[in-house]
C-alpha cells in the first residue's frame, strides 16, 4: 500500500492557502493498491474542537483508491492541522506532513 497526498496541489486540497472562515475544505487522498477493505480518515484539530477524527468517502476503487472529504472550516479565525488514518487487515497506519513540514 502506498498513500500520497500534496497539500501544495489543488488535486489534493481546495482552496489552496488560508481558507476563509466560515467556508469549506476538502481534502483528497490516494492510496495505491488498497487492502480490500480499507477505510480511510481524516483527523484534523480545530482550535476550540481539539482533535476529530472524520470519515473519508471512497470515490474510486481498484488498483487505486481516491479517498475524499469535505471539513467544515469555523466561523473564527484559527489554524487547522490534519493528518490521515488508513485503516485495514494490518492495522492503523498514519499519514501526515513530511519532515521538513512542507506539506
Amino acid at each position: 500500500m502506498y498513500a500520497y497526498h500534496n497539500s501544495q496541489s489543488p488535486d489534493y486540497r481546495q482552496p489552496f492557502g488560508a481558507v476563509p472562515v466560515g467556508t469549506e475544505l476538502r481534502l483528497w487522498l490516494d492510496v495505491i493498491d488498497p487492502v480490500p477493505g480499507q477505510k480511510c480518515f481524516v483527523r484534523h484539530w480545530q482550535n476550540g474542537k481539539g482533535i476529530l477524527l472524520v470519515p473519508m468517502h471512497c470515490d474510486a476503487w481498484g488498483g487505486r483508491a481516491r479517498f475524499s472529504v469535505t471539513i467544515q472550516v469555523p466561523d473564527e479565525p484559527g489554524l487547522l492541522w490534519y493528518s490521515f488514518v488508513l485503516e485495514g487487515f494490518d492495522g492503523r497506519t498514519f499519514y501526515g506532513c513530511n519532515a521538513d513540514g512542507l506539506g
